[in-house]
């Protein structure tokens, strides 16, 4: 009789969690026992895009996705530790918060770590191995330190995306190219080398952080030398110079390039640029081919293709 009751309590329990839209109140149930929290566990919801964001002042927050809707969590200092579970953490035991949810929906990594806050020290965060094994980061605090910087690359070893507001210290302007997907969103001057020496298959640079003699002698390293092997798509929404310097002394094409209006979406940024129109391309001996356009007047779009897809039918 006690186990028929309990089966029934618990299928009670699970049709509500599965009709339940908001994780807000999936989470209160499962904190409401243990017996609850294992039927919430053992449903396997599809929870993902786990984010953490690191605000002044310690209001942090935890952000996930659930049946499309995005749910954002703030979390406050916790007066007692058993409020923990209130998405307050207490005497800085975040790690205690993103573990319980981790394991509540057998979430595999956090997607991205957010520092904003300006106090906050990044290498204070590092004894946390969930956060270590985030695949995103954005740093965009005023100012970083080369002691993070060196802690980051050091310890974040499935970093494969960083987005990078904050200003660099010196020696440090090129950091973000160390990254598969690189934005740079800041005030620090990149030179040729920094592009030419980047490990990054996207870049996109926010302002007026290259000049027109860098992107000329980017362009000439990237058909002398080879460099860099990974570049596919790069975007500098402006430059400082003039368009005709950065092609000085450089064999440009437009032959065989069809006048339609074709272009190309880019997955990573979103953005659409033309593949054809309005594009010069150069070309260099191991027969990869660049294709260099300008939109809006003065953003440059750099982008690398094999023949077949340069010069193939759409």
């Amino acid at each position: 009789m006690g186990q028929t009751l309990r089966k029934r309590r618990n299928e009670r329990i699970l049709k509500k969690v599965e009709e339940e839209e908001s994780l807000f109140r999936i989470i209160a149930i499962s904190n409401l026992t243990k017996n609850t929290h294992q039927i919430v566990k053992k449903r396997k919801l599809c929870v993902y895009d786990f984010e953490i964001t690191f605000e002044p002042g310690g209001k942090h927050t935890l952000c996930m996705t659930y049946i499309g809707e995005r749910f954002t969590f703030n979390l406050r200092p916790a007066e007692r530790f058993e409020d923990r579970w209130r998405f307050r953490f207490c005497n800085n035991h975040i790690d205690l918060i993103i573990r319980h949810l981790m394991n509540l929906f057998d979430i595999a990594h956090i997607e991205t770590v957010k520092f904003h806050d300006p106090e906050g020290d990044i290498q204070n965060l590092c004894n946390i191995s969930e956060i270590v094994n985030s695949t995103g980061m954005v740093i965009s605090k005023l100012t970083v330190t080369k002691e993070e910087l060196d802690l980051i690359k050091l310890k974040f070893h499935r970093l494969n995306f960083m987005n990078f507001v904050t200003t660099a210290p010196a020696g440090y302007e090129g950091f973000p190219l160390a990254y598969k997907t690189a934005v740079i969103q800041n005030d620090t001057m990149l030179s040729w080398a920094h592009l030419s020496y980047s490990q990054s298959t996207y870049i996109k640079v926010h302002g007026s952080n290259v000049t027109s003699s860098g992107l000329n002698q980017f362009l000439k390293s990237w058909i002398r030398d080879r460099a860099p092997k990974n570049l596919e798509f790069m975007v500098f929404e402006d430059f400082i110079g003039t368009k005709e310097e950065i092609f000085k002394g450089i064999k440009t094409s437009t032959e065989n390039l069809k006048l339609t209006g074709s272009f190309r979406k880019d997955q990573v940024f979103g953005s659409e640029f033309w593949k054809r129109a309005g594009s010069v391309y150069i070309e260099r001996d191991d027969y990869l081919y660049a294709t260099i356009s300008f939109q809006f007047g003065r953003t440059v779009i750099f982008a690398v293709w094999t023949y077949e897809k340069l010069f193939g039918e759409d």
